[in-house]
């Protein structure tokens, strides 16, 4: 992990449930975390389209119950594809880190298609 990881973005490669590949802008720690499933974008992918939104897990912390979403970069990896997964956060003046579990999955939201609000 690098040393800013938790303030850099870098370019990951996400897995659309379609079987092609986008790159995504994501924390770094996010990124190099194996259990999410993204790879290193070597800049060959096209941006993710921002109107898509990508699949994520919920997590929770294990004592005081507080949640947050992780992005998932394929569908074969640990976090999505493994019951019973865990995955190590370390936050701000945590060296060790915590095992949050992870509570639900959600699937991958196909981009809004724009419509004409208006009948002619």
């Amino acid at each position: 992990m690098t040393a800013n990881a938790f303030t850099t973005r870098d370019w990951y490669v996400y897995t659309l449930d379609d079987a092609s590949e986008a790159a995504v802008l994501i924390p770094g720690w996010q990124g190099e975390e194996a259990k999410l499933g993204f790879t290193a974008s070597d800049g060959s992918e096209t941006p993710l389209d921002n109107r898509k939104r990508v699949r994520k897990i919920l997590v929770a912390h294990p004592t005081d119950g507080r949640k947050r979403y992780l992005p998932v970069g394929n569908k074969t990896c640990d976090a999505w594809a493994t019951p019973g997964t865990t995955i190590l956060i370390k936050e701000r003046g945590d060296a060790t880190g915590t095992s949050w579990s992870i509570v639900s999955l959600h699937n991958e939201v196909p981009a809004r298609v724009a419509r004409d609000i208006h009948t002619y």
